[in-house]
């Protein structure tokens, strides 16, 4: 059966995946050991007792001086706004509040892609091994659309809830009531209903294959 007219086109592929295998292990390891070192981070911020001046700032955060020369911060909400807060009314609550909930976000973008890193080893790790019409690899390609669309449903409330307490925690002035949107991300449902489609594909091709083989090799003993 000739699958390709040229099939040197195409060993490429084996090379790419004998490398890619072990990198999206490697990147799985350090997703398990990144999740736990935040949940560290955590609990340390948990028990700092400092003064706002000797709190060490999240990345987002920054001292800088306004145009009036007040000390303030500036807190980049990654949206393409930057808002800046007078030093004198951000309490050391404030500040752990958002490194809890920037914390949170981090942690949940992680535990979506720890899965996905160990799905895409498994299935480099077959095709480095020629292993090119095994289901195996149509399960790994179903299981990475699943993470894709649960992990983005954790990751957006995760990344929404980390807004939300930004813009209560430094946007809250003269009484202002703001609430969380919780919606609904269809870009997930898409791209991982996508992935699940390709997978459901590459699962019948290679039911067809071994059906395939089995025809031939029946026909051959006979």
């Amino acid at each position: 059966m000739k699958l390709f007219k040229n099939r040197a086109k195409y060993d490429y592929v084996f090379a790419v995946s004998r490398f890619l295998s072990p990198a999206a292990t490697a990147a799985f390891y350090v997703s398990i050991v990144s999740i736990l070192l935040l949940v560290i981070i955590s609990v340390i911020v948990f028990f700092v007792n400092v003064t706002v001046d000797n709190m060490l700032l999240p990345p987002f955060m920054k001292e800088t001086i306004s145009a009036g020369q007040v000390p303030s911060y500036t807190i980049d909400f990654s949206v393409g706004i930057t808002v800046v807060t007078p030093r004198i009314g951000v309490t050391l609550g404030d500040i752990k509040a958002v490194i809890y909930a920037f914390t949170l976000f981090l942690i949940a973008s992680l535990v979506m892609f720890t899965p996905i890193f160990k799905f895409l080893s498994k299935f480099f790790r077959n095709i480095a091994e020629k292993n090119l019409f095994s289901e195996d690899n149509a399960r790994m390609i179903n299981r990475v659309g699943v993470a894709v669309i649960i992990g983005n449903i954790i990751v957006e409330l995760a990344y929404r809830f980390y807004i939300f307490t930004l813009a209560n925690t430094f946007l809250s002035i003269g009484g202002r009531d703001i609430d969380i949107s919780l919606g609904f991300n269809w870009n997930s449902l898409i791209v991982g209903g996508f992935i699940i489609i390709l997978g459901s594909v590459y699962g019948c091709a290679c039911e067809r294959y071994r059906k395939t083989n089995v025809t031939n090799a029946i026909t051959i003993v006979e």
